[in-house]
């Protein structure tokens, strides 16, 4: 992994995953996904005076996503028999 890259990932505390080679239907999933949450957060366009308030109402709003498609996801596996 490239120094960049590498000290990205540690500042940021994720997992790189890269794509499934000769899986190229990937891309475009993600890009979708990207989009959706796009119009989901950013439409209308949030007014807000500054950075710190914007990060705040930013992540308000990724808690309550994350809520909201928690439950979703736990609804969809126990219908499907999936122990939640």
């Amino acid at each position: 992994m490239a120094s960049k890259t590498s000290s990205w990932v540690s500042h940021h505390l994720i997992e790189p995953v890269a794509c499934t080679p000769a899986a190229g239907w990937e891309k475009g999933q993600v890009e979708n996904q990207v989009g959706n949450l796009r119009d989901q957060l950013f439409r209308p366009k949030p007014r807000v005076t500054s950075l710190t308030e914007l990060n705040g109402w930013l992540e308000d709003q990724c808690i309550a996503y994350a809520r909201r498609t928690s439950i979703q996801s736990s609804r969809t596996a126990r219908s499907r028999g999936i122990p939640g």
